[in-house]
C-alpha cells in the first residue's frame, strides 16, 4: 500500500490531481508546493472528498504547511467537505480498515500519519485518522465496532487531548483501546509518527517493518519508562539522575533503546558509545542481560480466539505432516503449553516416536520448534550443558535423534525425567574450583524425537506423537516452502493468548477421562487446561486426543508390567492356582514373541532373573508341594492379587477350575471323584479328619479357609 492511497483508475486520479492544483493555484503562486492528496472514501470505495497537502519551505530550512479539503458537487468543484451524513464525517482510511478486519487499527492525528502507517502495515496495521487534532467529536467511528485500536499521539497537549476524546468515542462502540508511550520513544516536543519513521531511518538506514511499530512501548499507569516525577507533572519534580536515566533505559526492549540512545546521549553530555556501556552493565546486574539465543516475540496487537487459535496450529501442523487427528491436536495443545509454563505444574515431554526413519520426525521437531515459546535445539547436549541452559534461558528443548546419543546416556536421561513436574524439577551439582554445591531449576517444556520407544522412564513422562512414513498420495508442504511471515503472525498470536489467558489456566481444574492411568492424566492435565479455557469444541478434542494417544490400550507396558501380564495370562490358561517357577518359564519362553527367551542376552531368562524381577513387586517364591516326595520353587496365584490389581488393567480370577490338558506333571491337581485328574489313584491322600477346614473348593468356585481356593495337595502341605 503506499502512502497516498492510490485512485483506481489513472484518468480519475489525474482528474483529481488537476482539480487541485486549478482550485488551489493561488497558493502555489504563493509559493506553496503539493505534497500529498488525501481521498476520504465511502466503505463502497466511492471518493467523497479529499484534502490537498501544500507545504511551503521558510529560511530555517523547515515548510509551513497547509492542509485544505476539496469535493465535486455534482456541477463543479469547490472548496470545503460535503455535508457530513446525520452519522458523522466518514474516517480517513476507512475502506483500508474494512478490507483488512485482522489488521491493528492504529489511530494517528492526520492523513500523512495514517498514509505512512498503512504503507509499512503489511497488512497487519492500519492506519486510521478522522483529521486533524479538533475532528474526534464530528467523525463516524461505528464502522469500526468491535476493534481493537492503537493510539499514536502526537507528542504534546493537543496529541494527547485528540487521543483522550476518540478512546471515548471508541468505547461505547466495544473496541479495546491501547495507547503508545511517545514519552518513552524519545521523540521531541510535538514529534509524531513521521518523525518517528525519519529516525528509524537515520538510525538503521532503512524503512520500519509492522513488527518494529508493534514492539513500540505501551502506556501503562503510570508509563513504565518515564519517572513517576516526572508523569505526574508535579511542581517539586526533580530532575531525573544520571542513574536513574541509566536504569530507565536498562529496561528498555533492544529495538525501543535503539530507536532513543542517540537522543538520550545527546540530553546526557555522552557519548553513545558511552551510554551503550553503562546500559550493558546496568541490564547484567538487574539480570536483564540478552544473552539468550532467542528473538523477542511481541504479541498479537488484538486479543485472540484460543478455539480458532488452535485449530489454526492443526492445521499448519497437518499442512506440513502427515499425521492423524489426535497427533495433530495433541501437538497443538503442547506447543500452546510452552507460552504457558509458568501457569502449569506438569511439563510433559512431547515424545515424537516412529518406527522407521523418514517418518516426519525430524520435520515435526523443526516445525514445532517454529512454533514453540524459545526453541532451543539440543541435539547430543551434554548433561552439564543442559542444566545450564535450562537454568539460563528457560527454553524449549527440542531432541533430535534421541534413539542415538541418549541409549546410554543415563544422567541426561535422569535430568529429564527430574524435570517432569515444577516440585521435583531441581538437581543439585558442584560447581567452580571448590567443588560447591548449587541447586539447578531444570524446569521447562521438552520435545524429544527418536525411532522406537524411548526409555520406560521417559516414556512414561510423556505425550506420544506416533508419525509413520507417508504413502505416494498423501502431499504436504515442506517447511522451507512456507510463506513468508507466517510462523511469526502464529507465534504472535500464541503469545498474546497465553499472555491473556495464564491466570485462567492456572486456576482451571478439568474433568479427566477415567481410561487414563495417573501418570497419563497427569502429563494431559496442563494440556486440559488449555483446551478447557480455549472453549468451543476442544475440551471435546482433546478428551478424545488423550484418548486416542494414551488411554490404557494404547499404552506400551514396562518389562515389569508386561511380565505380570504374562504370567497373569499363563494362570489363566491353564487354569491353575500355583505353579513352579521351572514350569512358568517354559510357558512364558513358549512364546518365540515375548522377549523372556532372549532376556538373558539373548538365552531364555533364568529362574534368578524371575525371581530378582519378581521380588520389585512383592512376589517371592516359595517352597510348593506339587505331588508326594514332590517339592519346588514355585508361585501361587493369590501371591499376585495386590500385583496384578496394581499394575494391570484387570484382576485375577482366584476361583478354583478344572484342571487343563497339561505334559507339564507338576501342574496337575486332583478334583475328580477318585481324587485324581486322569482317573488314576489321587496322587495325594485325603488330609486327615481332624483337621477342619481342609476341604476343597466346589466346582462353583466357591471357597473355604478363609476365602482361599484349598486343594487336597495344599492341605496336606499346610500340615
Amino acid at each position: 500500500m503506499s502512502a497516498v492511497i492510490e485512485l483506481t483508475e489513472p484518468s480519475e486520479r489525474e482528474k483529481w490531481k488537476r482539480a487541485a492544483r486549478d482550485l488551489f493555484d493561488f497558493k502555489i503562486k504563493e509559493g506553496y508546493q503539493p505534497v500529498g492528496l488525501h481521498p476520504y472514501r465511502a466503505a463502497d470505495g466511492s471518493i467523497l472528498y479529499a484534502r490537498v497537502r501544500m507545504h511551503k519551505p521558510t529560511a530555517e530550512g523547515q515548510h509551513e504547511k497547509l492542509v485544505r479539503p476539496f469535493w465535486h458537487d455534482g456541477a463543479r468543484w469547490t472548496h470545503g467537505e460535503p455535508p457530513a451524513p446525520p452519522t458523522g464525517k466518514v474516517l480517513y482510511g476507512l475502506c483500508d480498515a474494512l478490507a483488512a478486519p485482522d489488521a491493528l487499527l492504529i489511530i494517528a492525528e492526520g492523513e500523512q500519519k495514517a498514509d505512512a502507517l498503512t504503507k509499512i502495515g503489511d497488512g497487519r496495521v492500519v492506519g486510521v485518522t478522522s483529521g486533524g487534532a479538533t475532528s474526534a467529536g464530528t467523525a463516524d467511528w461505528s464502522p469500526l465496532a468491535g476493534r481493537h485500536a492503537l493510539l499514536w499521539p502526537d507528542h504534546d497537549a493537543p496529541g494527547a487531548k485528540y487521543a483522550d476524546e476518540v478512546e471515548a468515542k471508541l468505547e461505547p462502540h466495544g473496541c479495546t483501546v491501547e495507547r503508545l508511550d511517545v514519552a518513552a520513544m524519545g521523540l521531541p516536543k510535538a514529534g509524531d509518527v513521521v518523525d518517528w519513521i525519519e529516525a528509524f531511518k537515520a538510525a538503521h538506514d532503512r524503512m520500519p517493518t509492522a513488527h518494529e511499530v508493534l514492539a513500540l512501548p505501551k502506556v501503562s499507569a503510570p508509563p513504565a519508562c518515564v519517572p513517576e516525577a516526572e508523569a505526574t507533572g508535579g511542581d517539586d519534580a526533580q530532575p531525573e539522575t544520571d542513574d536513574e536515566a541509566i536504569g530507565r533505559l536498562a529496561v528498555l526492549k533492544p529495538m525501543q533503546y535503539d530507536r532513543v540512545r542517540k537522543g538520550e546521549a545527546k540530553r546526557m553530555g555522552v557519548q553513545v558509545s558511552t551510554l551503550d556501556k553503562l546500559v550493558a552493565v546496568a541490564r547484567t546486574e538487574g539480570g536483564d542481560g540478552d544473552e539468550s539465543p532467542f528473538d523477542t516475540v511481541e504479541p498479537w496487537h488484538a486479543p485472540v480466539d484460543g478455539a480458532a487459535l488452535l485449530d489454526e496450529l492443526v492445521r499448519i501442523v497437518q499442512r506440513f505432516i502427515v499425521c492423524d487427528a489426535a497427533t495433530a491436536h495433541g501437538t497443538a495443545l503442547w506447543i500452546t503449553m510452552t507460552w504457558l509454563m509458568d501457569s502449569v505444574d506438569v511439563a510433559p515431554i512431547a515424545a515424537i516416536t516412529a518406527p522407521e526413519k523418514r517418518c516426519g520426525k525430524s520435520q515435526l521437531l523443526f516445525l514445532m520448534g517454529r512454533l514453540s515459546s524459545r526453541p532451543l535445539a539440543a541435539s547430543n547436549i551434554t548433561p552439564a550443558a543442559l542444566f545450564r541452559a535450562i537454568e539460563a534461558w528457560r527454553p524449549t528443548l527440542l531432541i533430535d535423534e534421541a534413539d542415538a546419543f541418549m541409549r546410554e546416556n543415563e544422567e541426561l536421561r535422569g535430568l529429564l525425567n527430574c524435570g517432569h513436574t515444577r516440585d521435583s524439577a531441581y538437581v543439585v551439582r558442584t560447581v567452580g574450583d571448590n567443588h560447591t554445591p548449587k541447586q539447578f531449576f531444570v524446569w521447562g517444556a521438552k520435545a524429544i524425537a527418536g525411532i522406537g520407544h524411548l526409555a520406560d522412564t521417559l516414556m512414561d513422562r510423556s505425550v506420544t506423537l506416533e508419525l509413520r512414513r507417508k504413502l505416494p498420495h498423501e502431499q504436504v508442504d515442506k517447511l522451507r516452502h512456507a510463506e513468508r511471515g507466517l510462523f511469526e503472525r502464529l507465534r504472535a498470536k500464541v503469545a498474546r493468548w497465553a499472555d491473556d489467558n495464564e491466570d485462567a489456566v492456572r486456576a482451571a481444574r478439568p474433568a479427566l477421562p477415567d481410561v487414563l492411568h495417573d501418570r497419563a492424566a497427569d502429563n494431559w492435565e496442563p494440556l486440559f487446561q488449555i483446551a478447557e479455557i480455549a472453549g468451543g469444541a476442544w475440551p471435546e478434542t482433546a478428551r478424545r486426543a488423550a484418548i486416542k494417544l494414551s488411554g490404557s490400550e494404547g499404552q506400551s507396558q514396562s518389562a515389569g508390567g508386561e511380565l505380570l501380564a504374562d504370567i497373569q495370562e499363563v494362570f489363566d490358561t491353564r487354569n491353575v492356582q500355583r505353579i513352579a517357577s521351572a514350569d512358568l518359564l517354559g510357558y512364558l519362553c513358549d512364546d518365540d514373541e515375548k522377549p523372556w527367551a532372549t532376556w538373558n542376552r539373548g538365552k531364555p531368562m533364568s529362574p534368578r532373573q524371575l525371581s530378582k524381577k519378581l521380588s520389585e513387586y512383592g512376589v517371592a517364591s516359595g517352597n510348593i508341594k506339587f505331588a508326594y516326595g514332590d517339592v519346588r520353587k514355585g508361585y501361587r496365584i493369590e501371591q499376585f492379587a495386590d500385583a496384578f490389581s496394581r499394575y494391570l488393567s484387570a484382576t485375577p480370577r482366584l476361583s478354583a477350575t478344572p484342571p487343563p490338558p497339561s505334559n507339564r506333571e507338576g501342574l496337575t491337581v486332583a478334583d475328580s471323584a477318585s481324587g485324581s485328574a486322569t482317573g488314576k489313584p489321587a496322587a495325594t491322600p485325603k488330609p486327615l479328619s481332624d483337621k477342619a477346614g481342609s476341604g476343597v473348593a466346589d466346582s462353583k468356585g466357591e471357597t473355604v479357609e478363609g476365602g482361599k481356593s484349598v486343594t487336597d495337595d495344599e492341605a496336606e502341605y499346610e500340615l
